[in-house]
């Protein structure tokens, strides 16, 4: 079963999807030097620098997988609190914010009609790095949208709590939804 980026469980998914694709490209370069090694002669050249080239790809299916292995899906105890509040406006899930310099997990987002509100479970100074960001990018994007960190659940809650349900789906939602499904990994 493939999941979009922004559904309940896209992170797990994707990480097994990327193992399998590591798995199937490191066979490929393993059966190429192997077969090189028994042809010999000049295809044993030939084989080896096709197994050569293979690790391109294979370090570029990698190095991300390596940088996002140690998020992971949030329980789905955590997913049904969040669904108490879906008429609070769109919710994504399981996103991951990445920049030059760093990865942000953003396990939920609520999207409402000039905000947004994240749960993501960061450092004080790294919650200030990813709020940055995310308003960078709205603001390039010509949206007036606020971006709200919590990380944790309880304060999660709490800031939905207070939010009055959404009436509509706005363009503005929409692209704002767009736009942090188009910054995740």
């Amino acid at each position: 079963m493939i999941l979009n980026k922004g559904t309940y469980g896209y992170r797990n998914a994707h990480r097994i999807r990327n193992i399998l694709i590591l798995l199937v490209i490191a066979a490929v370069i393993a059966a190429q030097i192997l077969a090189g090694r028994l042809i010999g002669g000049n295809l044993r050249i030939l084989f080896t620098f096709t197994g050569i080239l293979c690790v391109l790809p294979l370090a570029n299916v990698a190095s991300p997988t390596i940088a996002m292995a140690k998020y992971s899906t949030p329980p789905v105890t955590d997913y049904d609190k969040v669904q108490e509040y879906a008429d609070r406006g769109l919710i994504l899930y399981d996103l991951i914010f990445t920049t030059k310099d760093s990865v942000f997990p953003a396990d939920f987002c609520v999207i409402r009609d000039g905000a947004a509100v994240i749960l993501s479970p960061v450092r004080p100074a790294a919650k200030t790095a990813l709020k940055q960001h995310l308003e960078s990018c709205l603001r390039n994007e010509a949206l007036r949208v606020h971006a709200g960190i919590c990380t944790d659940m309880e304060e999660f809650q709490r800031a939905l709590s207070v939010l009055p349900p959404c009436a509509e789906v706005t363009e503005k939602m929409q692209r704002t939804e767009e736009l942090f499904l188009n910054l995740s990994y």
